[in-house]
């Protein structure tokens, strides 16, 4: 049996490298986290569930957001949208092992020096063509939390798809 926290972990990172590669920009994965000077604007977005709640938090430098298509103008818009396609993206994906979250309004914020704490779980600094981006998944998982990958996932959305109701 796997652990879940490591799938978490997995299921964060992927969905941010796969959001940024559908807006034309690679993330590699950097090995230490920066002291921040770089970030200049954030997304807190907060969920709950039964299994897990928390906040998730995307900081990026401006290169990241012009290159995916911010104008400057709406640089917080933005950076609130892709906050909430991220965190759809791992809502979407943790349905289908078997957990649901549910996720409220983002929220922008533009400071200096963001940073994690230290051997902050769950957070991952990316490199982005000259810029820096950083996710946070901050979560109180449920101790006996199993996740499963054979859930069904007949209800799921795709990623893209609208929802009318």
């Amino acid at each position: 049996m796997s652990d879940p926290i490591n799938e978490i972990e997995a299921v964060v990172r992927d969905c941010c490298v796969e959001l940024f590669s559908h807006y034309g920009v690679d993330l590699t994965q950097a090995e230490h986290e920066p002291d921040g000077s770089n970030l200049a604007f954030c997304g807190v977005i907060g969920f709950t569930g039964s299994d897990m709640c928390g906040s998730l938090l995307l900081a990026c430098s401006l290169e990241p957001l012009t290159l995916a298509g911010a104008d400057v103008r709406g640089i917080r818009d933005w950076l609130a949208e892709l906050s909430n396609q991220l965190l759809g993206r791992i809502k979407n994906r943790l349905l289908t092992l078997g957990t649901a979250i549910h996720c409220s309004t983002p929220v922008i914020l533009r400071g200096q020096h963001l940073a994690p704490l230290d051997n902050q779980p769950r957070s991952f600094l990316f490199h982005a063509n000259g810029g820096v981006v950083s996710v946070w998944f901050d979560a109180d998982v449920r101790p006996d939390l199993v996740l499963r990958a054979d859930a069904d996932t007949s209800a799921s959305v795709l990623e893209g798809e609208a929802l009318l109701f």
